[in-house]
């Protein structure tokens, strides 16, 4: 690289203008002369530079490279040239002699040595004497364009296309097109060097998709680093590694699903939710409410004795581009609590590289379990996962939350190399506070739950043609608006309206003697009538094939697989609903069977 020697006369750059050194100083300053302008003043050493010009640049940085690029045996074969040069230099008043000596001595011929010099004199540095291969480069090229160009249309139309073609089809093509040109055919050898030279990136793309291609050959720099609880809260849910049996009769249902959401400071896990439905806003929703509010109250009604003391409101969300993350519901819900939501690049999943390590973990740990489907057939082999099952949905979710709160939080994480859950109580500890929670669970909830717009007629709201009142509605909207509505998935016997102040008001079936069904209940119900009885269905039909159809499948003895797994849904939608309404987070239902209690009211006669 090039050295600035200073001295008086030194022809140097300061702040882009060219300098000449006129005075050396002391404290490092130098009096400087501009060339251009003739004007003297003082400068700091360390303010000049070399005077390069762009072609002299590119020379000391190929010099600098074959430096860092040469090997052991190239660089010392440069460092013996150079000491033979330097002994030669050293006595430039006879060096004609000096070479002829070391010629004698060392057997290289006077005519090298007096090109090394040369080249030494160029370049002052062993780097001058890193001499290239003869012969022609490596990667020069040498067939004529018009082949060049032939070569690289046969690979375009046989190579880079799905299926992708053989070496010897692109041979074949392009002896093919260069006969058709009346061009010299290029050899096999030639033809694959340059099947082999292509970008892995351009070749996966081509031949198996972008998203493939990424896995495979994409660049994945960095890391996501957050030092701050609660900052960033990735969340994903995946299907569990494990096939469930349902509570009465103990035979296989399927596999579950489970969305989990985690702290990416401290790798806490926030929450979670296990459910046979598969992905959609209310798991969403349910996850994000598990991880925001304390769970005492619901580890109590799990029956498991362990403390999970981490909660809160994120301040940001990341998730992929799933449907179920890019609903209005999740957008709105988002914004009424201050959280950011923001989503992963498509077809990069490394950018959820926690949350993706953490469902790494935790089926790991399930593969365990009786049941286990393990991560792929070849794991499994001939181990018959459905027969083996044992596990019921309830029992599979104490288990996942004492390995959690138990295994997890307190095991040493490889990247902080501390216990999770050590991290998030010292952050906390160390600023007297604790996170912030909401103040109304109920409100929480609902504000993620799914949002439908509904028409205010005077039969009330129709919702899956299942009619809706409440003397509340006219105050919220005039006859034939439009009302904005959520529903919790769980439980469609009530409805909740938002007001203009933000407040979300409860609308029951319009026929308070109807009981409680589950979407997919009136959903199935509605899709038969559909069919056998036309359009002209009302809402008591609807809740009551829905019952009809959950006692055939309670009855039955035998009843199939996905029979079963209907089944447990409603149980595991009842347990759930009771469990919050224990907890105090919604209203408990009302009895209309009941008779009130007797109050031992006092009758007074009327005073004449």
């Amino acid at each position: 690289m090039e050295i600035l020697r200073i001295a008086p006369g030194l022809i140097a750059v300061h702040a882009s203008r060219l300098v000449t050194v006129c005075v050396v100083k002391q404290a490092g300053r130098v009096t400087v002369r501009d060339l251009a302008s003739g004007e003297t003043y003082d400068v700091p050493v360390g303010e000049l530079s070399a005077r390069t010009t762009p072609a002299q640049q590119a020379d000391a940085a190929r010099g600098h490279a074959g430096v860092v690029r040469a090997g052991p045996k190239l660089y010392r074969a440069a460092q013996d040239r150079e000491k033979l040069v330097v002994a030669a230099l050293v006595r430039d008043e006879a060096l004609r002699l000096a070479v002829e000596q070391t010629s004698a001595v060392s057997g290289v011929s006077a005519r090298t040595l007096w090109r090394w010099i040369a080249l030494y004199r160029a370049r002052p540095s062993t780097a001058g004497l890193l001499l290239e291969k003869g012969g022609v480069a490596s990667k020069a090229r040498r067939l004529s364009a018009e082949a060049e160009r032939e070569i690289n249309s046969s690979i375009d139309a046989i190579f880079l296309t799905q299926p992708r073609g053989t070496y010897q089809a692109v041979c074949d093509e392009t002896w093919r097109r260069c006969d058709a040109a009346r061009l010299r055919r290029p050899s096999r050898n030639a033809i694959v060097r340059r099947l082999k030279a292509l970008d892995p990136w351009i070749v996966a793309k081509h031949q198996l998709g972008r998203d493939e291609a990424q896995k495979r050959s994409g660049f994945k720099p960095g890391s996501l680093r957050e030092t701050t609880p609660l900052a960033i809260v990735q969340i994903d849910h995946t299907l569990v590694d494990i096939h469930v049996v349902d509570d009465d009769r103990r035979q296989s249902i399927g596999r579950p699903w489970i969305t989990l959401a985690i702290d990416v400071a401290t790798r806490c896990i926030l929450g979670f939710h296990l459910t046979l439905e598969a992905p959609g806003t209310a798991s969403v929703a349910a996850c994000i409410a598990h991880a925001c509010l304390p769970k005492e109250d619901w580890l109590r009604a799990l029956g498991v004795n362990t403390e999970w003391p981490v909660w809160g409101l994120p301040q940001r969300i990341q998730a992929d581009n799933a449907r179920e993350f890019r609903t209005d519901a999740l957008s709105r819900g988002c914004d009424e609590w201050g959280i950011k939501m923001s989503w992963r690049p498509i077809g990069r999943p490394h950018y959820g590289g926690h949350i993706e390590r953490l469902i790494g973990t935790l089926m790991g740990r399930i593969h365990l379990l009786p049941g286990t489907t393990q991560s792929n057939p070849q794991a499994r082999g001939a181990y018959k996962s459905e027969k083996a099952a044992q596990m019921t949905l309830a029992e599979l979710e104490r288990w996942i939350a004492l390995e959690i709160c138990g295994r997890y939080h307190l095991g040493v994480h490889r990247s902080l190399r501390r216990a999770p859950l050590h991290a998030w109580q010292d952050w906390f500890a160390g600023r007297g506070e604790h996170p912030a929670i909401p103040g109304n669970a109920d409100l929480l909830r609902l504000s993620f739950m799914p949002i439908i717009h509904r028409k205010l007629t005077r039969q009330g709201i129709s919702f899956n043609r299942i009619q809706y009142w409440d003397n509340v509605l006219p105050n919220l909207a005039n006859l034939h608006e439009r009302v904005l509505l959520r529903y919790d998935p769980r439980d469609v016997s009530r409805l909740f309206a938002m007001d203009e102040g933000g407040r979300y008001w409860p609308i029951p079936y319009a026929d308070l003697t109807l009981p409680a069904i589950t979407l997919a209940e009136a959903k199935a119900a509605m899709a038969g009538l559909h069919k056998r009885e036309g359009i002209r269905d009302r809402g008591r039909e609807i809740v009551q094939r829905a019952l009809e159809q959950r006692e055939i499948v309670k009855q039955s003895k035998t009843a199939t697989k996905r029979a079963r797994r209907d089944q447990q849904r409603t149980v595991e939608a009842t347990r759930n609903l009771a469990t919050e309404r224990r907890n105090g987070a919604l209203p408990s239902e009302t009895d209309f069977n009941r008779l009130p209690p007797d109050y031992g009211v006092e009758i007074w006669e009327p005073y004449e």
